[in-house]
């Protein structure tokens, strides 16, 4: 049989066309995949033999419920004759895959070493039938394709392949274009694919290869060069970065698929108005966030912090915020709008007394002071909106998601982002309080003890007790547990079905193991409600809690906090048994107001920000699982690529917008953000903060101690120096450890009991690895920052704002944290280290 059939036009297409014809480039006969191959067939490339059966034939056998006609099974086995002996590769080439905006990369099936006309037929049906599947018709109605006719099918001569991956002509991770990426395996490249067999990673630049992964080479250095030059050859060929799958067999390099590269990192695009500084905030967003979180968190945080600082009379309108490929920038917009110099205090106090808008700030802050709103707000969060954030979380976390209807869900997401939104403003209302408290206890101290920052916080350490909560709970389930073998060895074994396996050996382990993730998981690790929760990871808790059977009691540090305060408050008595009454006062009333109000902070930066983020993250995973399932995006957890308003409109069905495109784009900033950080700041260096000292009793009282806070918040990097790593002590004490780098949630399971946790900064949910930590060293962050507040209350030496410590520190390192100097040194380089047990908590002295 003769099967080079001629076609008259669309209406008498042919049902087999062979790569080696010219209509076989046609991508709406023969599919996209297909036709790639085609137009490189008789150029330079080692292509393995094959025919499509095309989208006609296709139609016919969709329409015969997967059947194919007599006379299709006979051309096929005619066409498998021309091809040889031998088995079959068999693959889906449909026209709207492998192209440059929607790869279906994942979508459809390959068979591979088909041996025979009746499984090849058989292979060709199931190629069919998995692109009718309902989740690619829903692809590709959402992307207004039209999936009638566009469907193929290529059937090439199987490669047994000696060594074979895939090949990137620009680093898909980096978006770098001087760097071409190969991955190989032994054998055949469906088993890097499948995951059966782990990839060996060679970077190639500039003609040289090195290998970036352990073990013997698969192939040599000259053979992956081969390989990058195959890639680089297509780029050039194509005009855009190509995804290259080779394989190499008996010393020839086959080029089995070629297609554009999607979403390649790409360097987010902005306009800094010039003249405007912004400055990078990594102390509270050390992580970037997702595009959805920081469409939500940027508007809401901009409305809270200009209510709040119009309620309290702070001279400010308050601060803009930018994300800008995920890194939160903020715009100071002082009171009037210009930025600049601030003007001399003197200035600022005429101006407080003169100008309309300075004045009714003034206004505002005696009405706080004479009203005793510092003192109720506290007293109002404690009888009242803790309670009613908590419960309000818990019971949002029981509404059965799949059980709502698009309109259900979409308010239910409203009714979560405005609790979100009442959350942030009611932040920023109880921060004032505390800063004012905190503020007035250190200046006191050092005027009337001569105390440095860091001695006054012992007076309230410990008294954060929420910051420890989570570590406290974590060592009472593990002292619950310790003893029941079969719970603490599915625990120790760990895994994703964690709970599962832990129920069909020990119920009741199982039941506890729940309990504490539904009290500690839902809680965002971030201020991102698109980030994963803890409780979206049992194999992470179980590694947390397997550490926690040999960690040192947490009681024991709560007891020494204490002692250490008791002696704190007694010195000071001591030194002012001698002055006067009204100074003795004085203190013992800021040291009240302090202690009242310092575990404030920690606690509702969880319930108003953290649970409802995890609410809202919730949410969003059943909006990302139903979008994806009408093929509105690649993958359900896409959805986090959406702004909040797009992931509505998409579920509402009024787009106007490609949401796979808009999601391939964001992530694509996101991936280059994450590899190339943006500056500390845009624009003109930051201005020292004004000088309140002009401004009347209330509003100074209330202004200086904000700016007292984004000094020490943030804290005062110290001037490089050679040798030792500099910063700021923030917590007591000496300690000698292995290295471990975390730089994000994502990382928390690769540390271990007794390790030195070197970070950019900390939030307050990263407070779970503290009860196993030796010490914590930090890029950023001040002495009353997040992380020097949670490494207090766990008794561990904290050296923050080092600036370089996750740049300058590599893991297995021995360093020695040293928080009397501020110093990090490092005692011995790199190594491989297992702490033997968790650490003895350094000395507090």
């Amino acid at each position: 049989m003769n099967t080079r059939q001629n076609g008259d036009g669309r209406d008498n297409e042919p049902s087999i066309v062979f790569l080696d014809e010219s209509r076989a480039r046609d991508s709406m006969l023969t599919g996209s995949k297909a036709s790639n191959l085609a137009t490189l067939v008789g150029e330079d490339y080692e292509i393995p033999h094959g025919f499509v059966v095309t989208t006609k034939a296709c139609r016919l056998i969709e329409e015969s419920n997967g059947q194919l006609p007599d006379d299709l099974h006979e051309q096929i086995e005619a066409a498998l004759q021309e091809l040889g002996e031998g088995s079959s590769a068999v693959r889906s080439s449909a026209v709207s895959e492998d192209l440059a905006g929607s790869s279906y990369a994942g979508q459809y099936e390959t068979f591979l070493d088909v041996r025979g006309v009746d499984e090849v037929c058989n292979a060709v049906a199931r190629c069919i039938e998995a692109a009718s599947a309902d989740r690619i018709d829903a692809y590709e109605r959402a992307r207004g394709e039209e999936s009638e006719g566009d469907m193929a099918v290529l059937v090439q001569r199987f490669v047994d392949a000696d060594a074979a991956g895939v090949a990137f002509s620009a680093n898909p991770v980096t978006g770098e274009r001087d760097e071409t990426i190969v991955s190989v395996v032994e054998g055949t490249g469906e088993r890097l694919v499948s995951g059966e067999a782990d990839a060996q990673d060679w970077v190639v630049e500039q003609g040289s290869a090195r290998c970036q992964s352990g073990g013997k080479e698969i192939i040599t250095a000259e053979q992956v060069s081969n390989v990058a030059e195959l890639a680089d050859k297509l780029e050039e060929r194509f005009g855009t970065p190509q995804d290259v799958e080779w394989a190499w067999k008996d010393d020839v390099l086959h080029l089995l698929q070629v297609r554009p590269i999607t979403a390649l990192p790409r360097a987010p695009e902005y306009d800094i108005p010039e003249g405007v500084t912004l400055q990078k905030d990594v102390v509270h967003y050390p992580e970037q966030l997702t595009p959805f979180g920081a469409s939500m968190l940027t508007s809401q945080m901009e409305t809270a912090i200009a209510e709040v600082a119009s309620t309290f009379g702070l001279l400010l309108d308050g601060f803009k915020q930018h994300c800008i490929g995920g890194e939160i920038y903020t715009q100071a917009v002082p009171l009037g709008g210009k930025q600049g110099p601030a003007p001399p205090w003197w200035v600022i106090g005429i101006l407080s007394r003169v100008h309309p808008a300075f004045r009714k700030r003034m206004a505002a802050a005696r009405r706080v002071i004479r009203s005793g709103l510092l003192e109720s707000l506290p007293k109002r969060w404690n009888d009242e909106w803790r309670s009613e954030f908590k419960e309000t979380c818990a019971q949002m976390r029981t509404v059965e998601l799949q059980a709502l209807s698009d309109e259900e869900l979409v308010e239910h997401l409203d009714e979560a982002i405005e609790l979100l939104d009442r959350g942030h403003k009611i932040h920023f209302e109880l921060f004032v309080p505390y800063v004012v408290a905190l503020c007035e206890l250190t200046s006191t101290c050092r005027q009337l003890l001569g105390w440095d920052l860091l001695k006054a916080l012992e007076l309230v350490d410990g008294l954060s007790t929420f910051s420890s909560e989570p570590t406290r709970a974590l060592g009472e389930l593990a002292d619950e547990l310790r003893h029941n073998s079969d719970a603490r060895q599915v625990i120790e074994r760990g895994g994703a079905d964690v709970v599962e396996r832990l129920r069909e050996v020990a119920p009741e382990a199982a039941d506890a193991f729940e309990e504490y993730c539904e009290e500690y998981g839902w809680r965002t690790p971030n201020y991102d409600s698109g980030a994963r929760a803890l409780a979206e990871r049992p194999e992470l808790l179980a590694s947390l809690l397997a550490d926690a059977f040999d960690a040192a009691p947490v009681d024991e540090v709560v007891e020494r906090l204490s002692d250490r305060r008791a002696a704190a408050e007694e010195e000071a008595l001591k030194q002012l048994a001698d002055e006067s009454p009204d100074k003795r006062r004085r203190f013992k009333e800021v040291l009240k107001r302090a202690r009242e109000v310092y575990g404030l902070r920690e606690d509702n930066v969880c319930w108003t920000g953290n649970a409802p983020c995890a609410v809202i993250r919730r949410i969003t995973k059943e909006f990302g699982r139903r979008l994806a399932q009408r093929g509105l995006l690649r993958r359900a957890e896409d959805v986090v690529y959406l702004h909040a308003d797009k992931v509505r409109r998409c579920l509402n069905d009024d787009r106007g917008f490609d949401p796979v495109e808009i999601a391939d784009d964001q992530r694509a900033q996101w991936a280059w953000t994450a590899v190339h950080p943006g500056p500390p700041h845009f624009g003109p260096a930051p201005e020292p903060p004004p000088d309140m000292r002009g401004l009347p009793a209330e509003g100074r009282r209330i202004n200086r101690a904000m700016t007292w806070i984004m000094d020490h918040e943030f804290g005062t990097p110290p001037e490089p120096t050679t040798g030792d790593l500099s910063g700021v002590p923030a917590s007591a004490g000496k300690y000698t450890g292995a290295v471990r780098v975390i730089r994000s949630e994502a990382e928390f399971d690769r540390f271990k009991p007794g390790e030195v946790l070197v970070c950019p900064v900390t939030t307050p949910s990263w407070s779970i690895l503290f009860g196993t930590a030796g010490a914590l060293v930090t890029d950023g962050g001040g002495m009353v920052s997040h992380a020097a507040i949670v490494a207090r209350e766990h008794g561990i030496p904290a050296v923050l704002n080092t600036r370089t410590a996750t740049q300058d520190l590599e893991d297995g390192q021995i360093v020695t944290v040293d928080a009397s100097t501020g110093t990090v040194r490092i005692e011995s380089p790199s190594e491989k280290h297992t702490p033997s047990a968790a650490p003895a908590r350094a000395s507090m002295s």
